[in-house]
């Protein structure tokens, strides 16, 4: 085997690292996006109304301080003019009832933005905003908050099936992107439903539970009762108004594992009745509706299990998910 000369090693070593960093390059450059930290209307910034810039209806525009650490290229929208830059904030102007803007920056990714997503519908002339970004790595899982606020405020929080405890308020640090949420209370209403996380923007959520029909009729009954007890001893189980006894179950993720599974939805069909397991699996219905129901046990991953209700079943429900 011939000795190659060292200098044609080192040529060879020379071209293979730089034959790295021109495979790596690209993935450096891409490596890092810019997203939006906060979007604000500053009324005692008067920026926009001292020296006015008007668009070509002669109206004035609305002020956006781009504030990012990159250097913003260019603008796209309504945008009047170009880009006053000073320090680092970069001044466009826009034309009032502009919902939207795209930046190009020098050297990440384009962003267009949605004003509506940070609580503004639109921007007015002669008003100054501020629209801050911050560099975000891929890889790195961008979350924002989200506050919810929910009554009674004993009611059980359930975000992609993780159970949160407050009272009557949480803040929370989720992903962005879409969340499954269910709140319930034993008496009331289940509600349930997507939230959307967008980043920089007031994620908030308000529910109030009602007060569950069958709990509003079951005190009909009571109500009823109590008036008819001195004339004679109604029993409301002849006229139909309540379930002899409560109904409880357990969810279990299969046959196989008997994990139990909580947060699973069970939701009475064709009623506004509804509850949530617990970390043990358990549910518990109190004084149904007399009749054949049917019972919906719903959860994230799994197929929706139905199953009849009778009165003369037995009052304990095994529901296997899978």
């Amino acid at each position: 085997m011939k000795n190659r000369p060292i200098h044609k090693i080192s040529a060879l070593c020379q071209g293979i690292f730089f034959a790295m960093i021109l495979v790596m390059l690209p993935f450096n450059l891409i490596a890092q996006d810019l997203t939006v930290k906060s979007f604000d209307f500053v009324a005692n910034d008067l920026s926009a109304s001292v020296s006015p810039r008007l668009d070509l209806n002669g109206n004035a525009c609305a002020l956006i301080k781009v504030v990012m650490p990159e250097e913003l290229s260019s603008a796209e929208g309504n945008v009047v003019g170009g880009i006053v830059r000073k320090g680092r904030e970069n001044w466009v102007y826009m034309s009032e009832g502009t919902k939207e803007i795209k930046l190009i920056p020098n050297a990440s990714l384009p962003k267009s933005i949605f004003f509506s997503d940070y609580g503004v519908s639109s921007v007015k002339g002669k008003c100054t905003y501020v629209l801050e970004l911050v560099r975000h790595s891929y890889g790195e899982i961008e979350k924002s908050t989200l506050l919810i606020n929910y009554t009674p405020k004993t009611a059980t929080v359930l975000i992609d099936s993780k159970l949160y405890k407050g009272n009557g308020t949480l803040n929370l640090s989720l992903s962005i992107g879409s969340h499954d949420y269910i709140i319930a209370e034993e008496g009331y209403d289940s509600a349930e439903g997507t939230i959307k996380m967008k980043s920089g923007a007031n994620n908030q959520l308000n529910i109030t539970l009602l007060k569950s029909s069958t709990v509003l009729e079951s005190n009909k009954v009571s109500e009823f009762s109590s008036v008819s007890v001195n004339q004679t001893k109604t029993n409301p189980i002849k006229y139909g108004l309540t379930r002899p006894k409560s109904i409880k179950g357990i969810v279990y993720e299969s046959v196989k594992n008997r994990e139990p599974v909580l947060g699973a939805s069970i939701l009475i069909d064709k009623t506004r009745y509804g509850t949530v397991s617990d970390i043990d699996g358990n549910f518990t219905f109190e004084a149904l509706p007399i009749g054949s129901q049917t019972l919906t046990v719903s959860y994230i991953g799994f197929k929706k299990k139905v199953i009849k209700l009778y009165d003369d079943m037995d009052e304990n429900i095994v529901v296997y998910m899978k």
